[in-house]
């Protein structure tokens, strides 16, 4: 029931077949921004920050929504083997070149990326960092009114 009245989710590495059902019924109810890095497809769709989120649009596969295969398209050949490194890459530099891009949703992508090359990075510190913007951008979407 916590993870029902949660006001923000953090969660990675979920991909045990009970727990993905059981972290997926709740993750709807979750009010403010949910986090989920490196877990199963079916969780990755609940990733939301402010107007980004990951769902697919129903018709297409799942993954990453268009606005991420678009950056990853730029920092990658295209082939099999250059996908991981591009996506790498997307993480040191994507929060950085988003600063150029005009709109909501990127700046939302932007802090999304940035608390996820946080996680990754690891330590205490980068812990606090993450927390830190994500309480940020949640305490600005609660002052003007957009949090659901």
């Amino acid at each position: 029931n916590a993870v029902k009245n949660a006001d923000a989710f953090i969660g990675s590495l979920i991909f045990d077949y009970d727990d993905v059902v059981a972290i997926s019924s709740m993750l709807p109810h979750v009010r403010g921004p949910r986090l989920i890095f490196e877990s199963a497809t079916e969780l990755m769709a609940f990733n939301r920050v402010g107007t980004f989120n990951m769902q697919s649009s129903g018709d297409g596969p799942s993954g990453p929504p268009p606005a991420v295969k678009s950056i990853l398209k730029k920092f990658s050949s295209g082939k099999e083997e250059d996908k991981i490194s591009g996506y790498l890459k997307m993480l040191k530099m994507g929060p950085d070149l988003l600063k150029f891009v005009p709109g909501e949703k990127a700046s939302d992508l932007r802090t999304w990326l940035e608390a996820y090359r946080y996680w990754n990075q690891g330590g205490m510190n980068n812990v606090k960092a993450m927390l830190q913007l994500i309480t940020q951008k949640w305490l600005l979407e609660n002052e003007n009114g957009d949090l659901e």
